[in-house]
């Protein structure tokens, strides 16, 4: 009688939907659908949107940088929404206003980001609008190369390729790896129109299609995510391109990082389970089939992966320990009696081949990504140590932070916005 345990279900499991989604990307790679591009005879009115709440250190390189956008002066409207902060933010954006008068502050009580975005969306009538968060900084050409994308009016939203800025240390330096894949990812899931977040740096919309949507949801704490699925609910577009790039600053400690994490990962799935409907709902095409599955699936393969990593570590040490008690923790003639036996047929080949593909498909993936980015592997001094950070400790860590959240969904009551400096983010 062959009995199977509970944790080869579970990798068997984790391997047929593996396959299965592998299978999918590559033919979602395959189908290059490459978007067309719309020279613009005469410019659109255009206005950006800046959130910010205790942003003293970051808002005046960030105006800086937009102010450097290679755009006409009299169709572009930049709003600086402070949204309560209880630092030199109000003050260091008043100085910058007054000397361009381009520059619109808005002033308002704490009330959180998409509270922020909403009241200034009620002053906007540009025909695009974007976003762009108060540390952000974005390459001049941006707004123009992404403006040729809006060529076909379904086509809601497009979305720049978004990098680190200057990582300082090993966490940013890790995470330079991770946004590079996000694009990646982004580019198949554009394919297929199956792009479910519009991210908070220069993100631009038809100002139109935000106002029909009634701006962002404020219960929200992943106002980005909630707002493109929206966007999908209504069958419009949502577009990725490589050619306008937006950098940010990622959180720089492992703190900032599991806070950040986990606001996306539940943010994420509230939103979800709000928009169930998208759910295997073969109205939305790809999206509802694929998709929005994949955005829950995912997780809890992941979290299955890593308690069956735990109680492998678990069953291990515990019959070393065992074996000890059974020899009075005489080990000395244990010792002795060693003996090297390697038997190629003891070794688990399901559990090592799986291994062995997932990191030469992440291998594989890093590669493309960089080539599609631009990007070389030694940039802003990633070394192998970085690469070995992403590769093999970044998945345990988001394995924790997504434990953390299925029990925060169960047992915590209320949102919190959790940012990549939670001490400075609106509540």
């Amino acid at each position: 009688m062959v009995v199977v345990s509970f944790s080869e279900i579970v990798l068997a499991l984790v391997y047929f939907i593996s396959l299965y989604f592998n299978v999918f990307w590559l033919l979602a790679l395959l189908d290059k659908n490459e978007p067309k591009k719309k020279h613009w005879k005469t410019l659109p009115t255009f206005s950006l949107l800046i959130p910010a709440y205790n942003e003293a250190d970051t808002i005046a390189a960030t105006l800086s940088s937009v102010l450097n956008l290679n755009y006409p002066k009299d169709k572009l409207k930049i709003y600086v929404i402070n949204d309560g902060s209880k630092d030199k933010t109000k003050e260091i954006a008043e100085e910058i206003a007054e000397k361009n008068s381009n520059i619109i502050l808005v002033n308002q009580q704490n009330g959180g980001k998409a509270n922020a975005l909403n009241n200034a969306l009620k002053l906007v009538d540009s025909d695009f609008t974007a976003t762009m968060d108060a540390d952000s900084a974005v390459e001049k050409n941006a707004v123009r190369n992404l403006l040729q994308y809006f060529t076909d009016d379904d086509i809601a939203s497009v979305i720049p390729a978004m990098k680190i800025k200057d990582p300082k240390n090993i966490i940013q330096r890790m995470q330079c790896y991770e946004y590079l894949v996000y694009i990646f990812y982004r580019m198949l899931n554009g394919n297929i129109n199956c792009i479910h977040v519009t991210p908070g740096p220069l993100s631009v919309y038809r100002t139109s299609v935000l106002k029909e949507l009634n701006g962002y949801d404020e219960t929200s704490i992943t106002e980005d995510l909630e707002i493109a699925l929206r966007i999908q609910k209504k069958n419009y577009r949502i577009l990725q391109t490589y050619d306008a790039e937006v950098y940010t600053i990622p959180p720089g400690t492992l703190k900032g990082l599991f806070y950040q994490r986990k606001r996306w990962f539940k943010g994420g799935f509230l939103t979800c389970i709000k928009h169930k409907d998208l759910m295997f709902n073969k109205s939305y095409g790809d999206f509802g089939l694929v998709r929005m599955p994949t955005m829950i699936i995912l997780p809890f393969l992941t979290i299955s992966m890593f308690m069956v990593f735990l109680n492998d570590i678990r069953v291990s040490i515990t019959n070393f320990f065992n074996n000890l008690y059974t020899i009075n923790f005489d080990v000395v003639p244990l010792i002795k009696a060693f003996e090297f036996n390697f038997n190629v047929l003891d070794l688990k080949f399901m559990n090592y081949s799986m291994v062995a593909f997932s990191i030469i498909f992440a291998i594989v993936i890093l590669v493309y990504s960089h080539k599609i980015a631009k990007e070389k592997f030694t940039a802003y001094g990633r070394s192998v140590k970085s690469l070995a950070y992403y590769l093999f400790v970044h998945p345990i860590f988001i394995a924790f932070v997504l434990i953390t959240v299925v029990y925060s969904v169960l047992f915590e009551r209320g949102y919190k916005w959790y940012g990549a400096k939670e001490n400075n983010k609106p509540q």
